[in-house]
């Protein structure tokens, strides 16, 4: 079925179909905007009417950029959230088949090219696999409530890439992102590989398996966990606001390497923490309110040259050094000196 629309009024700035009687839906629904018709958010359109409520459901929806569709009482009704398109962007025309390479799924009906600006920012919300091919675009932004799980394949973003909502990477999926990755959403990496082109920030880092590279920094905001896997980068600053921040895989850097809790930091069995730097304060753990524990033994901190490492934390005490060498420190902590 395709219905038209070009302004609010029913029948005659839209289609409708009026069934008097009772309506099963299936097939395939094709909604396009006409005579430049802009729509507002909030704006709804019911396209099929019936005597009874609808059941069932269309087997696809192409629908306008922005809208999203369901079943209202005796009625079939769009609604659109005003969003505007500004390159291509995820429409999710191809209905249960979530593919990134189904082209029903983007606007236009086109799949994106080196050229690009990619949008996954549906109101609703979008959960897009990519799990095979090779993808190459100008700029990505994954809108909150929106998700992009990379599983095999490849995609790489030449310019920025923007994370409101969430970045997987799994199995062999390879994601390179030559502008850098900046945003207030999640990224996780349980296999493949991640490339960062550019310094990058994000609020929350999940890595289980896999390797994440960059020449460049990366600063982890408000959430950190590593249980495997491998970081190769410029620099790393993380940040965990709530909990324990814990690292068991290995973690190496060619500047400084810096991390944070408010509540302990645990370094697990099979963790090493690198840094290349020859001066200064190469590595700086920070343990808030909580013990710092050390379970990966004397090897779990290295550095170069003149470099130190340093670690902080409210009672040390408390903390578990783990055979970390005799020049560890503790400050304030209580005793007598002999």
């Amino acid at each position: 079925m395709e219905i038209d629309i070009g302004g609010t009024l029913a029948g005659s700035d839209h289609d409708v179909l009026a069934v008097t009687g009772s309506l099963a839906l299936g097939g395939a629904l094709s909604v396009a905007l006409v005579n430049g018709f802009p729509s507002a958010a909030g704006q709804t359109f019911d396209v099929v009417t019936a005597g009874f409520a609808p059941s069932g459901s269309f087997v696809s929806n192409s629908l306008p950029f922005g809208f999203s569709a369901s079943t209202a009482g005796l009625s079939y009704r769009l609604t659109s959230s005003g969003q505007v398109c500004l390159g291509v962007c995820w429409d999710g025309g191809g209905g249960s088949d979530t593919s990134w390479a189904n082209s029903l799924n983007w606007t236009g009906d086109a799949l994106p090219v080196g050229t690009s600006d990619v949008y996954l920012n549906l109101s609703g919300g979008a959960n897009v696999s990519l799990g095979s091919g090779t993808y190459a675009i100008a700029s990505l932004t994954i809108g909150t409530g929106n998700g992009l799980a990379v599983s095999g394949g490849s995609l790489t973003v030449s310019n920025s890439t923007t994370v409101g909502g969430s970045l997987t990477l799994s199995n062999t999926g390879t994601a390179t992102l030559s502008g850098g990755l900046v945003g207030a959403g999640t990224v996780q990496v349980a296999g493949g590989r991640l490339n960062l082109g550019a310094a990058s920030s994000i609020a929350s880092l999940t890595q289980a398996a896999g390797i994440i590279s960059g020449a460049t920094g990366l600063a982890v905001g408000n959430s950190f966990s590593q249980t495997a896997g491998v970081m190769d980068l410029g620099a790393l600053s993380a940040t965990q606001a709530a909990g324990t921040l814990s690292v068991a895989g290995a973690i190496s850097t060619s500047g400084t390497l810096s991390l944070a809790s408010t509540s302990g930091l645990t370094l697990g069995a099979g963790a090493s923490l690198t840094s290349a730097a020859t001066a200064g304060d190469a590595i700086v753990l920070k343990a808030g309110s909580g013990p710092f524990t050390n379970e990966a033994g004397s090897p779990a901190l290295s550095t170069s040259g003149t470099a130190r490492w340093l670690v902080y934390s409210a009672d040390p005490a408390s903390d578990t050094v783990g055979g970390l060498p005799a020049a560890f420190k503790q400050y304030a902590a209580t005793g007598t000196v002999a």
